[in-house]
């Protein structure tokens, strides 16, 4: 098992790490594909997790690229 780290973001600097990971995938197609989905699929659970914990209404807008299709 892979050691994990944890690390505090403020749901705005979340939200510039995902648009980043999606400026990645965009330059570098499919290499970067995979991980950057995982990546922001992890961020995106962590963010919507907080804000209902918070009872806050949620306003985390990933990507159309990670948004998953119905």
């Amino acid at each position: 098992m892979d050691t994990t780290i944890d690390l505090n973001l403020t749901i705005n600097e979340a939200q510039v790490l995902v648009q980043l990971i999606d400026i990645a995938v965009k330059t570098q197609g499919l290499r970067a594909a995979e991980a950057g989905f995982v990546l922001a699929k992890k961020i995106e659970e962590k963010v919507t997790e907080k804000t209902q914990n918070t009872q806050q209404p949620g306003n985390f807008q990933p990507p159309q690229a990670f948004s998953p299709t119905p």
